[in-house]
């Protein structure tokens, strides 16, 4: 018995260079022929799902204009000194256009929630007031549908006036060391052609609305009769 844990000790030695601390450690952690297998953890991307309304097709009655993601200093993100800092740091030498698309980048807002919704209230409009469950109460809805209506019209045309007030300012400041005699008004044309969208899409699905709510309301007298 003596001999041969005699040979397993020398053993040990021999495998470790004659480091009897070595020959502890290998005796206190034996090397196994079967590793465990690393588990690696990979990283799930997620996958972003966009709205709808981002990905809208831009109307005729707008083509020309540049409708995409919110400027960098729009909406609530506007900051005056903010924005007269980056302004100051324009090169000169470009064109007026590629000066009025970096103005645009800063500060254009984001208008196709709304266009979405207006190209599509149309379909909205049916779905809703035809549904067999809801043609007991075509005047709540058509007054509700009107109601949403008109405040997607009037959000637009506010959000058309601050933008254009935001992008004059900009003009003019940019004015003091360049000369820019067409931006101006290119900004009002902008602002006109949204809110002369916005209002020509109102005023006709207001009248689509009135001139369904009232075939129903004629089918029902009828059907009644």
């Amino acid at each position: 018995m003596k001999s041969i844990c005699l040979y397993l000790g020398t053993l040990l030695l021999v495998m470790t260079g004659c480091d009897p601390n070595a020959a502890h450690q290998a005796y206190q952690n034996p090397v196994t022929k079967q590793q465990q297998p690393q588990v690696v953890k990979k990283k799930v991307e997620e996958k972003v799902i966009k709205p709808e309304w981002k990905a809208v097709k831009i109307p005729s009655a707008l083509e020309g204009l540049t409708l995409s993601d919110a400027g960098k200093f729009a909406g609530e993100k506007y900051e005056l000194d903010q924005v007269k800092m980056e302004l100051d740091q324009f090169p000169t030498g470009l064109t007026e256009r590629a000066y009025y698309e970096r103005l645009l980048a800063l500060l254009a807002e984001d208008y196709r929630e709304y266009i979405y919704y207006f190209e599509n209230f149309d379909e909205k409009m049916k779905q809703t007031i035809l549904k067999d469950e809801n043609k007991e109460q075509v005047d709540e809805i058509e007054d509700q549908l009107q109601k949403e209506l008109d405040k997607m019209d009037d959000d637009m045309i506010r959000l058309a006036d601050r933008e254009d007030d935001r992008l004059q300012k900009a003009v003019d400041r940019l004015d003091d060391r360049l000369d820019l005699p067409s931006i101006s008004g290119w900004v009002d044309e902008r602002e006109a052609l949204l809110m002369k969208y916005s209002n020509q899409k109102e005023l006709f699905y207001a009248e689509h609305l009135n001139a369904l709510e009232q075939k129903l309301e004629d089918e029902n007298e009828h059907s009644q009769n």
